[in-house]
């Protein structure tokens, strides 16, 4: 019974550690118009970059949940210290080259969520030591791979200051972009949920060790 007890007040304290860890992650939802060019051949491009003066803290953006009517095309992707592929999730680093670039041809509208995390982002912006922050950026080009689709040039940018403070701006008339802010109780159950069956399994293992 005194395992349990102190097997159950570990969990407890490992999942006050995980929603901890979890306030230095932010995610947006991004919604972008593409009516205009609805049939037109162009190209999507999601980077993510360190600040002019490393050394910066690290920074890991993820692109999930990607809906949309446009068509991709798988063969003209340029992935660069980058991982994944639309419409899966994608993952770039803060890097100075890291980027994803990949021909589509525009439907009516693009969607997806971004959430950035790691060492670098802080909700309190309490940061210090890093020299500057980071930067996301959404652009669309035309077909040539190198004119920006829209005259605002970015759709969307999300800047990370050297304290980790995040911010966010839609460049674009026709973008939207909104913080996604998860329920606390959500975090906290689906957390201590795992811990909790982690903790049975690794008791009943034990108890069959010793019959």
């Amino acid at each position: 019974m005194k395992s349990l007890v102190s097997l159950l007040i570990f969990v407890l304290l490992l999942g006050a550690v995980g929603v901890s860890a979890r306030a230095g992650t932010v995610t947006y939802q991004v919604i972008v118009d593409t009516s205009s060019a609805n049939g037109d051949r162009g190209y999507i491009d999601l980077l993510l970059n360190e600040g002019p003066n490393p050394p910066v803290l690290d920074v890991t953006g993820t692109i999930f949940g990607f809906t949309s009517d446009a068509v991709l095309d798988p063969s003209s992707t340029q992935p660069i210290d980058s991982s994944g592929a639309l419409p899966g999730a994608v993952t770039v680093g803060n890097t100075f080259t890291s980027d994803y670039f990949e021909g589509l041809t525009f439907g009516s509208s693009i969607m997806f969520d971004i959430t950035l995390d790691g060492p670098g982002v802080s909700l309190d912006g309490g940061l210090t030591g890093a020299n500057s922050g980071s930067t996301f950026w959404l652009t669309f080009y035309e077909n040539d791979g190198v004119t920006p689709l829209f005259a605002s040039g970015s759709s969307a940018e999300i800047d990370i200051d050297a304290t980790g403070t995040v911010s966010a701006s839609a460049l674009a008339e026709n973008t939207t972009l909104q913080e996604v802010v998860p329920e606390p109780s959500t975090l906290w159950l689906s957390g201590f949920a795992g811990l909790l069956a982690f903790a049975f399994r690794r008791m009943r293992r034990t108890a069959w060790r010793f019959r």
